[in-house]
């Protein structure tokens, strides 16, 4: 079971994103060689959570709060490829957008 609660689930403007480092050398002839900096792709996932009710904001802000600055794991909700461990890369973003909801976004990276 990972870290991070999973209900409420995040939105549909959610996002993940592949990161990958290359390692270029150039020699004098002019010939380059490229290789992979990391053994496989990183990802960031971008979650945004609408229409939260005051209960739903405080278990995210909460959980923003245990795991700020540590390493915890994280169910992919969005191509369900597994458990990863994260970390927070942005503080999280809240907005009221009703009298009675909220909106929370927040930015995880994994880490080996």
């Amino acid at each position: 079971m990972a870290d991070w609660p999973s209900s409420p689930a995040p939105d549909f403007q959610s996002q993940v994103e592949y990161l990958d480092r290359y390692i270029t050398v150039e020699f004098d002839d002019g010939y380059q060689h490229v290789r992979p900096a990391w053994p496989r792709p990183r990802r960031r996932w971008r979650l945004h959570y609408s229409v939260l009710t005051e209960a739903e904001k405080d278990t995210l802000v909460n959980a923003y709060q245990s795991y700020r600055g540590q390493r915890f794991t994280f169910d992919d909700p969005l191509n369900g490829e597994g458990t990863f461990t994260v970390v927070i890369t942005k503080p999280f973003g809240l907005r009221r957008s009703s009298p009675n909801t909220w909106e929370f976004e927040i930015e995880l990276e994994e880490v080996w």
